[in-house]
């Protein structure tokens, strides 16, 4: 006979949705700009909405884009921010969750990707298992950061799903793509290991952020036929200003994500496919230009969710 959680009400187990009793809990984890250097820093915008937690601040635009999405399917959402923090202190805040007070978790990762060109050959060998994502002090690999999740007890038998956006900064100069997540010894293995426990999602992008906005930078000067340069991000960010033009800077992922469940009933898992498609519908409509075909990487999906994840 199988048991019953305790904190499980006997038909929430036997159901084949995810049943949600308790708000959900939306835990951001972001990097500002990458380890060392403000070049390619995350857009950002002003919070204006007084519903949300975040308001009065100016944040990444990935983080205010999915702050409003969760808060409009459900407004009791609880919303936890934690920017430019070392790696001791993520983990804290994870082991500190009460995770008996929530039915459902999101961590969104918004950061870079570490692809460890800083390591010697033999260090890389011992080290780079899977794909690291840059915090404040050093990087941690995804599988470490999901591990810390599922050693919670009261998260067990909930949702947990983990939309990483973590910048490849190496896609904004195709001419030296290697790879989107790097490969190495026990890189395979490391990737069929995430998920490592079930009821988890994972969905991860490495399209960098500022590519949208080099994007719409080509695209006007494509549009403007006589100019053959293609303008700066600051001249973007100019004309846009003066034109009072809003041009939307989010990462494709978060676009997308946003985009498809919002006008979805299906569950998550099998909304992933739609999307991706949709990430490729937006990276087309950028205009990148020749030497970006075939060289960005659609998202990848994991999954080893029991059950159906319906937000609606």
């Amino acid at each position: 006979m199988v048991s019953v959680p305790r904190a499980m009400h006997s038909k929430d187990f036997y159901d084949e949705k995810y049943i949600f009793r308790q708000p959900p809990l939306v835990v951001f984890m972001a990097m500002d700009s990458p380890r060392g250097t403000r070049e390619h820093s995350k857009a950002k915008e002003m919070v204006k909405d007084e519903g949300s937690k975040l308001v009065h601040r100016e944040v990444d635009v990935d983080m205010k884009l999915l702050d409003k999405f969760f808060r409009k399917l459900n407004p009791d959402t609880v919303i936890k921010r934690l920017v430019n923090h070392t790696r001791a202190e993520i983990f804290e805040e994870i082991d500190n969750i009460n995770a008996n007070s929530y039915d459902a978790f999101y961590f969104v990762v918004l950061s870079y990707l570490d692809k460890g060109h800083h390591h010697h050959h033999h260090e890389h060998e011992a080290s780079d298992t899977g794909f690291k994502i840059q915090f404040y002090d050093k990087s941690i690999e995804m599988s470490e950061l999901m591990d810390r999740v599922k050693s919670r007890p009261g998260m067990a038998l909930k949702p947990k799903v983990f939309i990483v956006q973590a910048d490849d900064l190496e896609l904004l100069t195709p001419n030296i793509i290697h790879k989107a997540i790097p490969s190495g010894p026990g890189y395979k293995e490391s990737i069929v290991k995430i998920p490592t426990d079930a009821d988890q999602l994972l969905l991860v992008s490495t399209i960098p952020q500022s590519l949208v906005e080099k994007g719409h930078a080509t695209s006007v000067a494509h549009s403007d036929g006589g100019i053959v340069t293609h303008p700066t991000e600051q001249d973007e960010r100019a004309r846009r200003e003066n034109s009072g033009h809003t041009i939307p800077k989010s990462s494709l992922l978060i676009q997308a994500f946003a985009q498809v469940l919002r006008d979805s009933d299906l569950d998550v898992f099998s909304n992933t496919p739609t999307i991706n498609g949709k990430v490729l519908e937006l990276l087309k409509s950028l205009q990148l230009g020749n030497e970006f075909d075939d060289k960005i990487p659609v998202p990848n999906v994991y999954s080893t969710l029991t059950r159906f994840l319906c937000l609606k």
